[in-house]
């Protein structure tokens, strides 16, 4: 199993921690969407980071995606999140406003490192 993105995405670094924290054997591949263009669209064409590609050579990609794949095939990715309904609400909702922060962060150095600052 392949991980592929760099770890300053914060959704690569989510699917990249799980795997760790659940030692969960995989391989990561720090291949740069901007810098390495041809050879990530190679294995997504969908040019989207996190990819995991499973033993099967199947592509999956965005985090959330990836980690409930991951959670079905290996039960200690699973153990990561309580089963009782409180703690997983509130799991959850720790998790959505994690990853709205995270979004927010992407678009911002998007918006100030890719555009051009005539516009």
């Amino acid at each position: 199993m392949q991980l592929i993105g760099m770890l300053d995405s914060p959704y690569v670094r989510r699917v990249a921690v799980a795997l760790i924290a659940a030692n969960v054997p995989f391989m990561h591949r720090p291949i740069s969407l901007f810098r390495q263009i041809d050879e990530f669209s190679r294995l997504n064409p969908l040019l989207k980071a996190p990819t995991l590609v499973t033993d099967e050579g199947i592509a999956l990609m965005d985090s959330n995606i990836i980690l409930d794949y991951l959670s079905a095939a290996f039960p200690r990715v699973a153990k990561l999140t309580s089963s009782a309904p409180c703690l997983r609400l509130q799991a959850l909702r720790t998790t959505g406003l994690a990853l709205m922060v995270m979004e927010k962060a992407v678009q911002r150095h998007y918006e100030r490192a890719l555009r051009p600052a005539d516009r």
